[in-house]
Formats: structure tokens, C-alpha cells, sequence
């Protein structure tokens, strides 16, 4: 039997493993993530060691695809390590954690419930001009970890999100496929959203890379600057930055994370086809 946890980000939802004795073997992860025949997820959390930092993300979208970072993942895998398994940072006196990811090293901090995330990697600032994919009020593209489309438009409600958004995640300009996310504006630095994650190839409740290029955007779109509340269908997220005109640093998602539920899977259920 193998132990796991089920964690949710603001909606976004994860099965998590504790993997430091590397004896988490390669699943079906796919059917793990399954909503109707497995636990249900939109993805795998492995916390691993590593050598540089205080643990290890390995991050599975629910297609069972390592992909190189995920927000919310990462708000709440800080919040399994500190809750559950109780490791304290290395090299930290001000209790932030350090942990290793596919696109770098990331940090986080833990109070209660509530995880800020500092969004370390950003780049591919309006690399490509998506306007022709949708004919938005305003687009923008950038990679906030994992490739993003921002689309503005007056409802995001009104949006036909799998017939619209999955030609643009399919796109061939971009090599690996891109998230696309719809925003409307509700009022000052205050923004609704929707996202059709990749690897998910769907939509989900919420989505902190997503969020944090939607308030980016928001700051090329409308001037918004240093904080912008985000309301996705899992609830609300807040983006922190410095900076503008893609020239941003001190980028934080905050918002909270809960444990749903712990138990024990039989490994012989998930083998790989």
C-alpha cells in the first residue's frame, strides 16, 4: 500500500506522495487523476530530496506529463512539507523554504493556511502575437514558468472555452503547447479569469501561473501596478510584483491551501498499462 494526500490550492486540486526514499514507483498516474475511476486530481505532487535546496517538486499534469512548474502546486506541496511532514528549511532563518523545480529554484513561506509563493522564472515577454488566434478586446503572451495566453474579453462567462482556447493550446507556434487563459475586468487591480490548462486539456478551478501572467497583463493591459486580486471558480488569488512593461521582479501568488483528505492506495491497482 502507498500512502498519499489530497491537497487543493484554491480549487486547484492535487494527489500528493512523499517520495524523500525514492520508493514511489512509476504509476499510472492517469488513472490516478481520474476523476470517475481514481482518486481525482488535476495533477501529481512527488516531494523528493535534492541536494540544493530543501526538497524537490515533481510536478504531473493529469495526463500523467512532467511539465516544468505549476503555482499552485508549489503553494501546496510548501504547505505538505511544513503541515505533514514537518521539514524545516536548511539555510533559511526566516522559516522560507527553498525547493527545486524543472525551471529553477523557487521560495515560499507558510503562515497558517496561507502560502506565498515567490514566482522566480519570467520570460518570453510577448515572444509571440497571439491576436490572430482570438479576437480578443486585447491579448498577450509570456512565460511565467509554463507558457501563457491572456485574452481580455467583456464576459469570460460568455466564452466557449473548449471550442475556443483548444486550437490555441494545440497551436503549432508554440513548441510545447500553451495555457490560455480569459479575463474580465470587475474593477481597479480586480479581475476575473478562466483557464484551459494544457496536460489538463480542460478547465480548471484555478491556476497560479496563470494568474500571476494574468495580472502581468493586467499591468500592460490597464497600468495596474504592485498588487492585483484575482477571482478564479476556486476562489481568489493575489499577485504581488514590482515592476512593468515585462520588466517585473518580486513576483508572489498568495492565496490559501487545504488538506481535503489522506489514505493508502494499492500499487497493483496503478500499474502502467
Amino acid at each position: 500500500m502507498l500512502k498519499f494526500w489530497k491537497y487543493s490550492a484554491t480549487g486547484n486540486d492535487f494527489v500528493v506522495f512523499d517520495d524523500r526514499a525514492g520508493d514511489v514507483p512509476e504509476l499510472d498516474w492517469q488513472g490516478i487523476c481520474d476523476r470517475e475511476k481514481g482518486i481525482g486530481a488535476d495533477g501529481i505532487l512527488l516531494l523528493r530530496n535534492s541536494i540544493k535546496a530543501d526538497f524537490k517538486m515533481t510536478y504531473l499534469n493529469a495526463d500523467g506529463g512532467e511539465v516544468e512548474m505549476c503555482g499552485n502546486g508549489g503553494r501546496a506541496i510548501s504547505h505538505f512539507a511544513k503541515t505533514q511532514l514537518g521539514i524545516s528549511p536548511k539555510n533559511n532563518s526566516e522559516d522560507i523554504y527553498d525547493f527545486e523545480t524543472l525551471e529553477g529554484v523557487y521560495n515560499s513561506s507558510v503562515e497558517g493556511d496561507f502560502v506565498r509563493l515567490n514566482m522566480t522564472e519570467f520570460d518570453e515577454w510577448k515572444k509571440f502575437d497571439i491576436s490572430p488566434y482570438y479576437p480578443a478586446e486585447k491579448s498577450i503572451y509570456m512565460k511565467t514558468g509554463v507558457p501563457h495566453c491572456v485574452y481580455l474579453v467583456h464576459s469570460v462567462d460568455e466564452v466557449d472555452l473548449m471550442a475556443h482556447a483548444a486550437p490555441i493550446r494545440y497551436n503549432e507556434v508554440f513548441e510545447r503547447g500553451t495555457n490560455v487563459n480569459f479575463i474580465e475586468k470587475l474593477g481597479d487591480h480586480h479581475i476575473k479569469m478562466r483557464t484551459y490548462e494544457r496536460g489538463v486539456e480542460g478547465e480548471t478551478l484555478a491556476c497560479g501561473t496563470g494568474a500571476t501572467a494574468v495580472a502581468l497583463a493586467c499591468n500592460e493591459f490597464f497600468g495596474f501596478q504592485n498588487e492585483v486580486k484575482i477571482e478564479a471558480p476556486g476562489g481568489e488569488l493575489v499577485i504581488q510584483f514590482e515592476g512593468s512593461d515585462g520588466n517585473f521582479s518580486q513576483i508572489f501568488l498568495c492565496g490559501k491551501v487545504e488538506k481535503i483528505t489522506n489514505g493508502s492506495i494499492d500499487q497493483k491497482e496503478y500499474r502502467r498499462p
